[in-house]
């Protein structure tokens, strides 16, 4: 009889296995073809050398190659994998994420590295000047997936330097209308450049140092490349910006030549002169809206506030019944509709408040 259910275990371990491996397999298979026929990597991989020995830099980049038998490319793929451990681990580093290790070689390895090989971040073309060069400059592409089956490619460029010290903060264009309706209250805004305050959001915790950093300087360099996300924290400054066509390396240098712009500019700036709060208060503008934006918020933040109620109140019934009835399946059902509920209206709840004291202040003007 225990033979009997070992041998059963056993076969069904064994069918499992084959059941959902033989999809892998074909999904492997079918990166492995299009690796092999996609010849777009080997024109990209010319001019990245090109590109780098103009700038003295190194071409990081794996080099790719062709006619590799399906065995051959899963071990190619781990190779691939083990080179760029070093650059993620740089930014793995930035965002306080641990280190990636290299992992010894094995067949299991190499089979399911070509399948998951997608340790984050998902870096390829790499260009890269040496590890101690003073300053160092690495440069390479992003595949970001958006939705379903797309995807969108950045070219990111990080810049360390001995002589940055620079406060944690973000520069990422701003939406107008979000602005308009619910601007952030965290982004920081400068009355002397109206310019700079309306076209981006700035975020950081350390104000005075992140406001010495923003010189006039500074904020020209990033207008003038306002399609660029922009990071700073402590001898890094890293940016990100959409590429149409990953073919194309043509936008390297022109980035390089403006950071190399801002590195000037940050030398220029004593970070230990900082703004006193009356400074900051004098230069951070006050939120004045004229009646029709009001209106206009109030009308918003009204249907918000309704339709979080309304949403709560059916998802405690829906818990209600739920309970009564010990129905406790549904339960999930009542969370889906009660704690959306629940942060629609207090978010409508607090501009509705919020802008209630725009307008007893008297920052309300009429048009």
């Amino acid at each position: 009889m225990d033979n009997n259910i070992v041998y059963t275990f056993l076969m069904i371990t064994f069918v499992f296995a084959i059941c959902t491996h033989i999809p892998l397999l074909m999904i492997s298979l079918a990166f492995w073809l299009q690796s092999q026929i996609n010849k777009s990597d080997l024109n990209r991989f010319e001019i990245l050398n090109k590109v780098a020995a103009e700038l003295g830099f190194d071409n990081c980049t794996f080099p790719p190659q062709k006619n590799l038998n399906y065995f051959s490319w899963l071990i190619y793929s781990k190779r691939v994998n083990d080179q760029y451990i070093p650059y993620k681990n740089l930014l793995r580093n930035m965002y306080g994420t641990k280190d990636l290790e290299k992992k010894p070689d094995s067949k299991a390895r190499y089979f399911y590295g070509s399948l998951f090989n997608g340790n984050h971040p998902r870096i390829n073309d790499i260009i890269a000047s040496k590890f101690d060069s003073e300053p160092y400059t690495m440069i390479y592409r992003e595949r970001v997936k958006v939705g379903k089956n797309n995807y969108k490619d950045y070219r990111v460029i990080y810049y360390s330097s001995r002589d940055f010290d620079l406060p944690k903060c973000n520069i990422d264009e701003s939406s107008e209308f979000l602005d308009r309706i619910t601007p952030n209250p965290d982004d920081i805004n400068f009355v002397s450049d109206n310019t700079f305050s309306k076209n981006f959001n700035l975020m950081g915790q350390d104000e005075p140092k992140i406001r010495a950093l923003m010189t006039e300087e500074i904020r020209s360099i990033v207008i003038k490349n306002k399609k660029w996300i922009w990071e700073f924290d402590n001898t890094i400054i890293l940016i990100r910006y959409v590429i149409n066509d990953n073919s194309r390396i043509n936008d390297i240098k022109p980035s390089i030549l403006e950071l190399e712009k801002i590195h000037k500019a940050i030398k220029k700036i004593d970070m230990k002169n900082l703004p006193t709060s009356e400074q900051i208060d004098a230069d951070q503008p006050k939120e004045i809206i004229d009646t029709g934006l009001y209106n206009k918020r109030m009308a918003i933040f009204g249907s918000t506030i309704g339709c979080g109620l309304v949403s709560m109140i059916f998802g405690i019934a829906i818990f209600c019944v739920a309970f009564l009835r010990m129905q406790f399946d549904i339960f999930l059902t009542a969370f889906f509709f009660t704690a959306p509920g629940i942060a629609v209206f207090t978010f409508g709840r607090n501009e509705w408040i919020r802008n209630k004291k725009l307008k007893s202040e008297g920052n309300v003007k009429k048009k």
